[in-house]
This record gives structure tokens, C-alpha cells and sequence, in this order.
């Protein structure tokens, strides 16, 4: 059976998600629940949100978000 969202994994691509912009980024370190991105912007932790199933900014409830361009 395959996962119902991305299982994330270091080095994978990922698309950081703003209210109107979007920005490249990759993952450069997983720790259970909590992801961190490098983007040119700089660095993030994003964690798995509890209320929407999706990875957001630590901290925050719905944005910024990620996405994996390369799954559907």
C-alpha cells in the first residue's frame, strides 16, 4: 500500500508554497514529523500539521506549505 501524502527523505525537492509565490527549496534534514528546507531565502522547519495533513512552516497552521513537484 502506498502512503496517503510524500514520505520526505533528505536531498528531495520541494516546492515552498506562499500565499501568492512559490519557491524552490530541498530537504536537508528529516527528524520524524519535522522536515528542514533550504531555500534561497534561507533555512526552515516545516512540520506535518495536524489540522490539514500537509507539511507547514513550524508553527503556523496552514501557510507556508510544501509540495513535491515531481509527485502526483
Amino acid at each position: 500500500m502506498r502512503p496517503s501524502r510524500p514520505v520526505p527523505a533528505v536531498g528531495d525537492a520541494v516546492l515552498v508554497h506562499y500565499l501568492a509565490s512559490m519557491e524552490p527549496g530541498q530537504i536537508v534534514a528529516v527528524e520524524g514529523p519535522r522536515v528542514q528546507v533550504e531555500t534561497a531565502q534561507g533555512t526552515e522547519w516545516f512540520e506535518l500539521s495536524r489540522v490539514t495533513g500537509r507539511f507547514v512552516r513550524a508553527g503556523e497552521t496552514y501557510t507556508p506549505r510544501l509540495s513535491w513537484p515531481d509527485r502526483a
